[in-house]
């Protein structure tokens, strides 16, 4: 598949944003294919490779020795683990060299755009040399990194280019999912679930676009820690940012975006534990809290398919619009209720929240110690946390050293599915006693 990436490349014009834009974004899609295929092979390697091995310091001296040799052995797929985990380490480092470099592509993409709109008052000549010099940036970096990765897969003998596009068979099981929601007869109805396909299908189109991703850029730089020319910095976090978090910085990882398919959220949903959960719910009319609801993904399955209540926490504006666009354009509200809140979740009320589901793989560790003292706090008995990561845990641990409370979390239960940036993503939920 790299070297049907690099052909279209060679093929459009180099200095193009929109064509480089479009290859960048095939490529890492690419990138990520491999990099899951190199996990796999790590993850079965000590059962289809290293059989046998009982001596422990031979294998690392064999795994190093190796290493050694590595570009002057023919390809083989019987490299030793730690070759592998090179290998793997290679690829994720292109992968973010290149979703750097497009980031930058987008925020010329964007400016631009939005410049475009008064041409009078541009230097046009300027503008265009700004998307050329970012085309031609990419172009080169995907250009070196195609040759990086041909290597690779020479070295550790796999061939992607027959694999089935992995977003396109998630794509694929999320509509199937949809389209047979037998599990969400008692829950939901035929038009509500018609509804969610359409929700589902909107969003994935607004994903699609370098609007989409170039606003969600400017939102993050927008909370990000910035200096003036002095070198002063300057403070962006507004008024609905609570005095806490105003002591904080964000890092670039804390905004990154991924999504969860419909099948996922569904498993996790129609565990058996969550029956008669469900059914309290909607009797006693409790909500479906979603910390990070993004673009609403989460809070659009809860209340569509499983007839809750839920409301979204998002501090990035543009994924709220986005949100709020697709219930108003698909009129969600005929049949559900959902309410999208553009701030700080820190300051949301958790007083009638009996599920809430953090988003939170790729927050700073110190927003995550906060959400959770927030959640040990307020949360109701009875309530449920849905997390993707199992940090949760040691403030638990760390809550019943300070105080010697014994009773106040215990975990409900883990479930592992697909979500967009991982195959297999481990999901932790904890119930308040």
């Amino acid at each position: 598949m790299a070297s049907v990436v690099a052909n279209n490349i060679n093929n459009n014009e180099n200095s193009n944003l929109d064509v480089q834009l479009h290859n960048s974004k095939k490529f890492v899609s690419m990138l990520q294919q491999t990099a899951w295929v190199l996990n796999n092979l790590i993850k079965n390697y000590n059962a289809n490779y290293n059989n046998g091995k009982n001596n422990t310091k031979v294998a690392e001296q064999e795994d190093d020795k190796e290493i050694k040799q590595e570009n002057k052995k023919p390809p083989s797929n019987n490299m030793t683990k730690k070759s592998l985990m090179m290998q793997l380490r290679k690829v994720t480092l292109l992968m973010e060299q290149i979703q750097l470099k497009m980031e930058l592509g987008l925020l010329v993409y964007s400016n631009n755009n939005k410049e475009d709109d008064d041409s009078n008052t541009v230097n046009v000549e300027r503008l265009e040399e700004k998307r050329n010099k970012a085309a031609l940036s990419l172009f080169n970096m995907i250009r070196k990194s195609n040759k990086i990765i041909e290597r690779i897969k020479s070295n550790v003998n796999i061939d992607i280019s027959s694999m089935p596009d992995l977003r396109k068979a998630m794509l694929k099981t999320e509509i199937d999912c949809l389209e047979d929601d037998y599990r969400n007869e008692k829950f939901s109805t035929e038009t509500a679930m018609f509804c969610l396909k359409q929700v589902v299908l909107k969003l994935r189109d607004i994903e699609e676009t370098f609007e989409f991703h170039s606003r969600l850029i400017q939102d993050r730089n927008a909370l990000m820690v910035q200096f003036d020319c002095n070198g002063n910095e300057i403070n962006n976090i507004d008024e609905n940012t609570t005095t806490d978090t105003t002591t904080k910085e964000f890092t670039n990882t804390n905004f990154a975006y991924g999504s969860t398919p419909f099948s996922t959220f569904s498993l996790i949903l129609s565990n058996q534990k969550f029956n008669a959960i469900l059914k309290e719910m909607k009797r006693n009319k409790e909500d479906f809290v979603v910390f990070g609801s993004s673009a609403g993904w989460l809070n659009f399955y809860a209340s569509l398919a499983f007839g809750l209540n839920s409301k979204g926490f998002e501090i990035l504006p543009s994924l709220v619009n986005v949100a709020n666009q697709v219930k108003h354009e698909l009129n969600v509200n005929e049949h559900a209720s959902i309410d999208f809140y553009c701030m700080d979740m820190l300051k949301a009320s958790l007083e009638n929240t009996r599920i809430i589901m953090l988003c939170s793989q790729c927050w700073d560790r110190w927003l995550i110690d906060l959400v959770h003292e927030k959640l040990i706090k307020e949360l109701q008995v009875g309530g449920i946390i849905i997390d993707y990561n199992d940090l949760f845990a040691s403030s638990i641990l760390l809550k019943k050293q300070n105080e010697g409370n014994t009773s106040l979390f215990e975990l409900f239960f883990k479930i592992k599915a697909p979500v967009s940036w991982n195959p297999a993503q481990e999901f932790s939920l904890y119930i308040k006693k």
